[in-house]
């Protein structure tokens, strides 16, 4: 049996741990403990969020352990805990996959139990990477000593993570590439019958292209340049809103400058994937359209599963995420991105087609129980000492026909 300890902010809903229950399912000679804060403050472009989450039952080769945490000020991010040391060292995992940005304190945490308690376990991270971090600084390249050190595998979400840790940081060690944000066929799926429950709902008649964008409502995430270039639109399309965020109340003075009262909803923050699935079924087409560098966001891998076309900026992953059907648009060009939208909204039996590819890509790829196939085999890699790390690597780069 192999013991598999994962430690991630993020074990505070059903949904996040779902794929973990899964890979227990999937696996019988592993045996899972999910370690998350019992109470964290999450912060996150200028938002605070507030996780506490419900104690849970053990399970047969599963369950989930909430520990203190102490917050640690250093700009990296992150949280220690003496419950995470004590745990570490009475469980002898044979694995400990930590999930959170490579240089965070958490990893910096657990290189130094490794190292002090001499512990043999084998430490996996899986970083959020997508962009430069500045490495020279003192505090940094002390911490990449170590983690270099102390870390026998890095997973990243996609290529260019995986060329950051490889060239940037000098690892020589195994790198993966096997996103951890994967999406539940159980949880997201087309379904006609929740289109026209929520297009009801909504007020919007099956003639009407209805374009949707899912975010908190953030000056870098191009809302505004979305709403320029969607103000000249004729009435038979629409623009919704889902998120909410401190530039709310300046999206809203916009939608009335431009009176596009009619034309134009923001329905805030909707939490439970079911609501989501909904909304997303209701859509004709997503527009992600942020101007940073996006490593790799779950709607867009969501909204493909419900068989949604897309239109994304050149940031970040959604390229690698979308492939040859995704409809890839400049940032910061509201013009091009106009002329995106138009292409949709004179295009929808082809929309419909690219929507149909990338639902077919997306289940091949980042569904949860393809990525449990991966991470399997790159668990046994690892203990092996990597011999087939570039084999598992790239398991998206798969080829898929391509919509004109």
């Amino acid at each position: 049996m192999i013991k598999l300890i994962i430690y991630s902010v993020a074990f505070r809903k059903d949904y996040y741990f779902e794929r973990w229950r899964l890979f227990r399912d999937q696996h019988p000679d592993f045996d899972l403990i999910l370690v998350g804060p019992k109470y964290s403050e999450y912060k996150h472009a200028g938002d605070v969020m507030i996780f506490q989450p419900e104690e849970k039952e053990a399970e047969e080769r599963f369950r989930i352990e909430y520990i203190d945490i102490n917050k640690y000020k250093f700009k990296t991010g992150g949280w220690i805990s003496f419950e995470l040391s004590r745990l570490v060292k009475k469980e002898n995992p044979d694995i400990v996959y930590l999930i959170g940005l490579e240089n965070s304190n958490c990893a910096i945490h657990m290189a130094l139990i490794k190292r002090i308690y001499r512990l043999k376990f084998k430490l996996v991270g899986f970083t959020m990477r997508g962009v430069d971090h500045p490495i020279d600084k003192f505090q940094y390249r002390n911490r990449i000593k170590l983690t270099n050190r102390c870390f026998d595998a890095f997973i990243c979400h996609y290529p260019r993570g995986k060329e950051l840790i490889e060239i940037q940081r000098r690892f020589k060690k195994p790198v993966y590439m096997s996103t951890q944000v994967g999406v539940h066929k159980g949880f997201f799926f087309k379904n006609s019958e929740l289109r026209n429950e929520t297009r009801k709902a909504l007020g919007f008649s099956e003639d009407v292209t209805v374009f949707g964008a899912v975010g908190r409502l953030k000056e870098y995430r191009g809302i505004f340049h979305l709403l320029e270039a969607f103000k000249t639109f004729n009435e038979n399309a629409v623009l919704v809103f889902v998120g909410d965020g401190p530039d709310r109340g300046k999206l809203e003075d916009m939608i009335n400058k431009f009176q596009l009262h009619s034309k134009v909803l923001i329905l805030g923050r909707k939490e439970h994937p079911y609501e989501m699935n909904a909304f997303f079924n209701a859509l004709d087409c997503l527009v992600h359209y942020p101007h940073v560098e996006d490593t790799f966001p779950f709607t867009i891998v969501e909204s493909m599963a419900v068989g949604l076309p897309v239109i994304a900026s050149n940031k970040g992953a959604m390229s690698y995420q979308l492939g040859f059907n995704g409809i890839i648009v400049p940032a910061e060009n509201p013009i091009e991105l106009r002329k995106a939208m138009v292409y949709a909204l004179e295009n929808r039996l082809t929309l419909v087609a690219r929507g149909q590819a990338l639902q077919e890509r997306v289940l091949a790829t980042f569904e949860v129980h393809e990525l449990n196939k991966t991470f399997y085999k790159v668990m046994l890699d690892v203990l092996s000492g990597g011999k087939e790390r570039n084999e598992l690597s790239d398991q998206a780069m798969i080829p898929f026909q391509t919509i004109a």
